[in-house]
């Protein structure tokens, strides 16, 4: 049995022509890696809930004075036909959520630090853009001199959006298939943590942020008013550790006993249970096999990991009882992968 994964990759100043498709075999004993699709820096997929569509980033300021959207329907053997590119009226794009229903796409832009929003037709185009400014700044002068939209995270009716520039996470609802404006909520977070992607327990509703700056994921519990209340943190790295190194991708099991996230300079996936109460205790911190692992892909079975610099992806089995991830010597060479999405 095949399964099959679209590759987002980096494109500028590298060799790599855009989206990928990767069928690989259930078993390990093979693969087949071809372009899916041309495209400029597609840093980001997401698939449509209910549609044959896939949206990709364009990672990029200089699409009309910022990145864009492209929308692919699949074709047949897997590849992707362009059928819409919208700008995001903003600069450097770098992830999309759909609300539930999929009839809202939301888009956040990194260097602008704003969020844009599009309405979603009923066959997966994109219609009105809204957008949202952020404004804030944290400690470090490098990387957080403004706001850095850089995720969102829907739950129900609200959208969690982490801003790694200003350490914050501005909670917004949605109305009558928009986006309101003003936050609810805006749960501020340890100067110069940079908050970067969220995952949700599907078992206890708690969500966990994972931290680019201080390496670090944050426990927050939901209230029964829907607010988040910061409840505790553990770091990716072992105490050992004193190179640089900065987070990027943070995922759950189905059954929400287990959470990983990705180290990039140390080059490792941290393993941690979660306990009763949120808690995260390390069990495990391995190596990826190559060089700055910026996403991954959980699969309850396997993991792949998109390894950028080393231009690899790098496939583990994961032991569902006790979470750890188990070499199988399976690698994958090819230009600048930094986003794996299943179909």
């Amino acid at each position: 049995m095949l399964m099959r994964y679209y590759i987002g990759t980096y494109t500028r100043d590298t060799s790599s022509e855009g989206i990928y498709c990767l069928e690989l075999a259930e078993d390990l004993s093979g693969y087949d890696l071809k372009l899916a699709a041309t495209a400029d820096n597609p840093s980001w997929l997401i698939s449509h809930p209910g549609l044959p569509a896939v949206y990709a980033v364009n990672e990029v300021g200089d699409f009309e004075n910022g990145g864009a959207v492209t929308v692919f329907d699949i074709d047949v053997g897997g590849r992707l036909r362009e059928v819409q590119q919208v700008p995001t009226h903003g600069a450097d794009p770098c992830h999309l959520r759909f609300d539930a229903g999929g009839r809202l796409l939301i888009c956040t832009n990194y260097s602008s630090g704003s969020i844009t929003t599009f309405t979603v037709d009923a066959d997966g185009g994109l219609g009105r853009a809204d957008v949202i400014q952020h404004r804030g700044e944290g400690p470090d002068p490098v990387r957080q001199g403004s706001a850095h939209t850089h995720s969102s995270l829907v739950i129900g009716n609200r959208v969690h959006v982490a801003d790694l520039g200003s350490d914050s996470i501005s909670v917004y609802e949605i109305r009558e298939g928009e986006l309101l404006p003003d936050p609810v909520q805006v749960v501020s977070l340890s100067p110069g943590a940079g908050p970067r992607h969220m995952v949700v327990s599907p078992g206890s509703g708690r969500v966990f942020c994972i931290c680019e700056l201080d390496n670090t994921i944050v426990t927050m519990a939901v209230d029964a008013k829907g607010r988040l209340v910061p409840a505790g943190r553990a770091s990716t790295l072992p105490d050992e550790f004193s190179g640089r190194s900065f987070t990027a991708e943070i995922a759950i099991s189905a059954d929400g006993q287990y959470v990983y996230g990705s180290n990039r300079g140390h080059d490792s996936i941290a393993v941690l249970a979660a306990g009763m109460e949120g808690e995260l205790k390390q069990v495990q911190i391995h190596p990826t096999g190559g060089s700055h692992p910026r996403h991954f892909l959980l699969d309850e079975e396997i993991l792949i990991v998109a390894n950028r610099d080393s231009h690899n992806l790098v496939v583990f089995r994961r032991n569902a009882q006790s979470g750890v991830l188990e070499d199988t010597g399976f690698v994958i060479e090819m230009p600048a992968p930094v986003c794996v999405l299943q179909i």
